[in-house]
């Protein structure tokens, strides 16, 4: 069974609402499936997983949220060689990128 892990940043909720219903879309596959915020993630175990999914909220001309500024800085010292990524910023771009990586998944 996969481990994935889907993480965000969320101001107003609505990213955190895509996340959690990204979560109860992959449950009826039989992954096993985090959900955390990115502020609150510890980066050496992104390892542990063998997909990760990032999703953000736009800010001011598309400066990086401040809850995401550590998460950006310490992913360099990460090797995720081999790991299954796939990341966005807007809400419809974070839809899409789930659902190919999800059909992408049970292709391979």
């Amino acid at each position: 069974m996969a481990k994935i892990l889907i993480a965000y940043a969320s101001m107003s909720g609505n990213t955190e609402e895509i996340a959690e219903l990204i979560k109860s879309n992959f449950e009826p596959f039989d992954y096993d499936i985090d959900i955390e915020k990115i502020e609150h993630l510890d980066i050496q175990k992104l390892v542990e997983y063998d997909g990760i999914l990032l999703g953000v909220y736009t800010w001011g001309n598309g400066d990086l949220p401040y809850e995401v500024e550590d998460f950006y800085d310490e992913i360099e010292n990460v090797d995720l060689t081999g790991k299954k990524l796939r990341s966005s910023v807007l809400v419809i771009v974070l839809i899409l990128s789930f659902v190919q990586l999800l059909i992408y998944w049970r292709k391979n």
